[in-house]
Order: C-alpha cells, then structure tokens, then sequence
C-alpha cells in the first residue's frame, strides 16, 4: 500500500525534480557553475563570468542549493543569456533579452525596486546600462520559473 501511494506521488516529484537537473544540466553543460570561490566577496550572491561563461555561486560555507541560492542561479542564468544575445557568449558585451515593458510588468507582479537596485548598484559604481541589466535579471529571475530561464538559456546559448 505504501509504494502505491509513493508511486502515485511520482509526477508530482517529477514535475519539481525534471526542470531543476535540465536547468543545472545545461548550466553545466554551456559554461561552468562554481559553489564558493576566492573571488566571493560578502555582498555577493553570486556572479556571471563572461570570458569563462562561468556561474558562480557565493554559498558562505553551505553545501546545499537553498532557496536563495536557487535564485542567485535564475538571476546568473538571465545574465548568461544576455551574454549569448548578440551571438557570441564570451565576449563581455550582454545586452537586454527582454522586450521593453516587460521588465516593468513583472517588477510590479513581484515587488521588484528599480530605485533600490539603482541605490546598491550605484554605490559599487555601476552605470545605468548596468543597473538596467541588473534589474531585468532580477526581475526575471523573481518572476519566471527555472524551466523558463533553462529554454530561454538553450534557445540563445546552444549555437
């Protein structure tokens, strides 16, 4: 009876687990994701490394994927693919993937700042252009689950 039930279960599971291994797998698969590095500094999540299409994760010490590493991940992956718009991932040149008016309706669906992120950003001296890319990557990563940024990742990158 036990296994009847577990085994009814199982799509449900699945549904959760699937997207999750695609989206890491493909992460893995089209440049490299670190947990932890040296180059960690403790404001970060996490960062995108374009000339070595490298993911990093800033995990402060924690094996496990939580929460808010899963999101630093969304947020990485949307970078990854604003590298890759242009055609050539790599090259340090991320432009917006996003189409205008969209950022700013899924900011208000999930309570995204452009004034706080602009006030963070601007502090570490980043430009508007930057900011700009910055809240689209947090926007989205807030808004749009990991199977969405996974096709996304796969469409622009996989060339």
């Amino acid at each position: 009876v036990l296994l009847l039930i577990m085994a009814y279960r199982i799509p449900g599971f699945l549904q959760l687990i699937l997207p999750l291994g695609l989206f890491l797998g493909i992460l893995l698969a089209y440049g490299r994701m670190y947990l932890d590095s040296e180059m960690c500094e403790p404001h970060l999540g996490g960062f995108y490394h374009s000339p070595t299409k490298s993911l990093v994760i800033c995990n402060k010490g924690s094996a496990e994927m939580n929460a808010e590493n899963m999101d630093t991940l969304r947020h990485e992956a949307i970078h990854a693919i604003q590298d890759c718009k242009d055609g050539v991932q790599g090259n340090r040149a991320l432009h917006h993937v996003l189409k205008p008016g969209v950022v700013e309706r899924l900011a208000a669906q999930t309570g995204i700042s452009l004034e706080r992120i602009a006030q963070i950003y601007r502090s570490h001296g980043q430009d508007d252009y930057v900011i700009s890319l910055e809240y689209e990557a947090f926007t989205g990563a807030a808004a749009m689950p990991a199977s969405t940024i996974t096709r996304a990742l796969d469409t622009m990158c996989a060339k």
